[in-house]
């Protein structure tokens, strides 16, 4: 038995290194205590619903011998909507026979493409194991729960989003600033709940504006700013 693991991992650069070398070192040694052959970890930096910004999660799929297909599909707006088809590669040999993940939520928090997934992988005799549930897909009663686990995720993902912008919108009447130390124009104090403006960055926004207010679009002011020495 061949098996392998994947981890999502903190968006920071340095806590990513340390958390995916712990996740792998942990991954290893449990595959291998189990008596199966460890093949890699895979590993993503934390997003839990859009697939495409998944490299190490398609990198995974593709050596399950999962191939993928972008197809779009017109709206009732005029925009064409875009759908992932995942299907079992006539062509290629999965290169592990099951993935070891921490929990549901670290798989894919997108209900009906992660039961797709899982039954594309179960096409090519490849199963998830959920280590902190217990669960694996190669049991049939445990399919039902895993597809509730994922509901679950999903709309814990929803519900948390959401009390952060009412956390925003109460912060908002009680003249609170949401803000980082990142906001181009201003230096911002957590500590006081002031913005501080920075007149030369102030100077940049301006000109942005009045570029775009005389119909210059986004690349034509980017090379303006570049022109003048502005990065």
């Amino acid at each position: 038995m061949k098996a392998c693991a994947y981890a999502r991992v903190s968006t920071d650069q340095k806590e990513q290194d340390n958390s995916y070398e712990n996740q792998q070192e942990y991954f290893e040694r449990r595959i291998k205590e189990k008596g199966y052959e460890y093949v890699d970890t895979y590993s993503d930096r934390e997003t839990g619903t859009i697939a495409d910004k998944r490299t190490g999660f398609q990198q995974l799929l593709y050596d399950a011998g999962i191939d993928k297909e972008i197809v779009y599909t017109p709206t009732k707006t005029g925009k064409n909507k875009k759908h992932e088809l995942y299907y079992a590669s006539p062509d290629r040999e999965p290169l592990f026979d099951e993935i070891w993940i921490k929990n549901t939520s670290r798989f894919f928090r997108n209900t009906i493409l992660s039961s797709t997934i899982i039954n594309v992988l179960a096409e090519k005799q490849v199963y998830i194991y959920f280590e902190s549930q217990n669960l694996n897909t190669k049991d049939v009663g445990s399919e039902i729960f895993i597809k509730l686990l994922s509901i679950f995720d999903e709309e814990e993902s929803r519900d948390k989003s959401q009390k952060v912008q009412w956390g925003i919108a109460r912060g908002k009447e009680k003249g609170v600033i949401s803000s980082n130390s990142k906001l181009y124009g201003y230096t911002y104090s957590v500590e006081n709940n002031e913005l501080t403006v920075i007149p030369e960055e102030a100077e940049v926004i301006k000109l942005i504006f009045k570029l775009y207010s005389k119909g210059l679009g986004a690349r034509r002011i980017v090379a303006e700013l570049n022109d003048r020495g502005i990065k």
